[in-house]
């Protein structure tokens, strides 16, 4: 039995519109302090994530050689790795966030964090934000270990959208009445098949995409 009002759902998006940091780097110095990979590779990834930023590179490129990097991790060292990476970003959980996830629990929305980051990461500070419905990035395991390969499509553009739309389905959710907050451009797709599409700390595309659409542009930052 669907529990929620008007079968309505508030998705958000992770890095940088609930959370001020982005969970990869944070991944990346952990697993540098913890000796898993050499110290150059955060300078790379940070490139990468500029370029990202920018819209010069894919997300779906920035997942794929991240991989590269914890394929062969024991499943319970990077559950130990997602805690210490929530202890430290907690405090970096927005209050604007919050306050818009409560407008919509209160509402009756069904609020979902759809994100194009790894679910592993997330499901820490969802369930601190009592928050039990997670989209975002699964990562293929056999006995227990990861393999450096994603489940497929990624979490990311039009990837995002047909999990975004799975998870509807399998809910009686109305996407023409629900809501998703984004700050990338990347996430167009995503956008466009929701009644309710809002730009939250917008890069500079999306940003000029949102006003020629006359969206919502709300900054939580």
């Amino acid at each position: 039995m669907n529990l929620f009002k008007n079968n309505v759902a508030a998705f958000f998006d992770f890095d940088y519109v609930v959370v001020g940091k982005d969970l990869y780097r944070m991944l990346g110095e952990e697993l540098i302090r913890m000796g898993k990979v050499p110290r150059y590779r955060l300078f790379v990834w940070y490139i990468w994530l500029l370029k990202y930023r920018l819209n010069l590179l894919s997300g779906e490129d920035v997942i794929r050689e991240n991989l590269k990097d914890i394929g062969g991790t024991d499943v319970k060292v990077f559950v130990d790795i997602a805690e210490s990476i929530f202890e430290k970003g907690r405090n970096r959980i927005l209050p604007k966030a919050l306050d818009l996830i409560e407008k919509h629990r209160s509402a009756g929305h069904r609020v979902v964090i759809l994100s194009g980051n790894f679910s592993i990461l997330i499901k820490p500070f969802a369930q601190y934000l009592n928050v039990s419905d997670v989209v975002a990035i699964e990562l293929e395991i056999v006995d227990g270990k990861f393999t450096g390969r994603v489940i497929e499509p990624i979490c990311i553009g039009k990837g995002k959208t047909y999990w975004m739309k799975k998870f509807a389905r399998e809910n009686k959710i109305d996407l023409t009445e629900s809501f998703f907050y984004t700050d990338s451009f990347y996430d167009i797709d995503t956008m466009l098949s929701v009644g309710n599409p809002i730009a939250v700390n917008p890069d500079p595309n999306l940003k000029k995409f949102a006003k020629s659409m006359g969206w919502k542009i709300l900054k939580t930052l």
